[in-house]
């Protein structure tokens, strides 16, 4: 039979639906009249090639959305999920918008209204956007906050084990579940040392920044050239700014935005598996065992005090801000607040991290406001243990690695005294000497494991057996 002209041509699979429709004894039906068998079959088949061609020499309705509901956003994305959000509407022939513009790795089908892509962000992100459809009978809007939860933190790059003695333990069984069998979090992607002309640039490809390869006062390949030198803030400040205006204006490496380092932002450089330097050396060569130079005061310092992190063991200090530390520069953004969801059930997700967390310290009883009960003072092993066996909101349940439990430290915020939010974690353990166990073991000595102190946000160097005096909180991978 003869294919029908009211049809696009050369389609394979509108011949095939053809054929399934209308290769039947012929019922004598005017092809043109609403009323017939052929011309219900000719407006499906329309509709499911999305063809808006005239036919019977007339276009489809275009009717008004006038229902118009976004897609739920109650649920969290996980970081690198594929996803699908679509509008509900009633409207047809209908061209959509939003605003503000979705993440670079989301795109919005402007004919369909469809949102697709994954979200590939470093932290979360909680945006309100707007979606907006109209034809030529009229228009909708609709607005939604979709939860994309962001990237965990990088790997701590530790990946053996040891016992509470130090002994080297290659099964990983004594305690299990220790940072070097676990091996959690984002994978180091470090691009570089790359020139650009004579400046040299190191990247991070999972947080986005991009750095100095060399430490200021050295230069060269493998910074070999010069010596690292030493500067108070308003020096160090002063020299980072002045990489904007390098190379006429085009700034060093061609880039701009250079600026002293926050604390949080050095963190994704430790190399916890090394020491003396604890960095990745090969990204960021000749790099000092000493302290650098951050713009994040210390809290109640009023501004004369700003933490440092040192890489002898990659742990985190204070001093004054006239003291002379190493310099490395930065460029790129960085978002320093916390976000968090409490499941109602005991836990608290971090949507920054993508972790789980326990929402008390072991030893409290009730879950929900993190009172009865004591919380647990212990020795390393015995809080691997808790956590392997802990029973709570169906999850699998560690100790975090250090790079994981410091993301719980807030050392920005004035809102309150301690340096961890009360509000998601009431009770927290926050006097001057309170500590906090990771699973992650020393490398200068393996018999002692990093922890953290929510009383000043500062990392520890301590005892795995004898050390019975630090607490212990729980995390799981979303």
């Amino acid at each position: 039979m003869e294919v029908s002209p009211f049809y696009p041509k050369n389609t394979g699979i509108l011949l095939l639906m053809h054929l399934v429709l209308f290769c039947k004894p012929a019922l004598n039906d005017n092809l043109c009249d609403p009323n017939s068998e052929e011309y219900r079959n000719v407006l499906l088949l329309k509709t499911i090639l999305n063809d808006k061609a005239a036919f019977c020499g007339k276009k489809q309705q275009v009717i008004a959305p006038t229902q118009f509901q976004c897609a739920a956003d109650s649920s969290l994305i996980r970081n690198g999920q594929e996803i699908l959000l679509e509008v509900t509407t009633n409207g047809t022939e209908l061209t959509y918008s939003i605003s503000p513009n979705l993440p670079s790795d989301l795109k919005l089908d402007t004919s369909s209204g469809k949102i697709t892509g994954s979200y590939l962000g470093y932290k979360s992100s909680s945006q309100e956007y707007t979606i907006s459809a109209s034809n030529s009978e009229g228009s909708a809007s609709c607005s939604f906050s979709p939860k994309f939860l962001g990237k965990p933190p990088i790997k701590t790059n530790v990946s053996s084990c040891w016992d509470s003695s130090g002994a080297s333990d290659p099964s990983c069984s004594n305690p299990a579940n220790q940072d070097g069998a676990v091996q959690a979090g984002s994978s180091i992607n470090f691009s570089g040392p790359t020139f650009v002309g004579s400046d040299m640039i190191t990247k991070d490809n999972v947080t986005g920044l991009t750095w100095t390869s060399c430490s200021f006062g050295q230069s060269g390949a493998g910074c070999s050239v010069g010596s690292a030198g030493a500067y108070d803030y308003a020096t160090a400040a002063s020299l980072c700014e002045g990489l904007n205006t390098a190379n006429s204006g085009a700034g060093y490496a061609n880039l701009t935005g250079w600026r002293v380092p926050d604390m949080d932002e050095y963190t994704s450089t430790f190399d916890f598996n090394a020491y003396y330097p604890a960095i990745f050396t090969a990204y960021f060569p000749a790099t000092p065992s000493f302290n650098f130079k951050t713009s994040t005061a210390t809290k109640g310092s009023g501004g004369t005090s700003h933490w440092y992190p040192t890489y002898e063991e990659g742990t985190l200090g204070g001093g004054s801000v006239t003291d002379g530390h190493h310099l490395r520069c930065v460029t790129g953004g960085f978002d320093s607040s916390k976000k968090y969801l409490d499941n109602q059930d005991g836990t608290v997700t971090d949507l920054n991290t993508s972790l789980v967390w326990q929402k008390c310290t072991v030893g409290l009883s009730n879950v929900t406001n993190c009172t009865g009960g004591t919380a647990a003072s212990t020795n390393w092993t015995t809080a691997i243990t808790a956590c392997n066996s802990l029973s709570l909101a169906g999850r699998v349940w560690r100790l975090p690695n250090i790079n994981e439990l410091r993301s719980l430290a807030d050392i920005h915020t004035a809102s309150f005294p301690a340096m961890i939010d009360p509000n998601f974690f009431p009770n927290t353990m926050t006097s001057g000497s309170d500590q906090y166990w990771s699973s992650s073991t020393r490398m200068y000595s393996k018999s002692d494991a990093f922890g953290v102190s929510f009383a000043n946000g500062g990392n520890s160097l301590t005892t795995k057996v004898t050390n019975t005096a630090s607490y212990t909180r729980c995390v799981s991978s979303y």
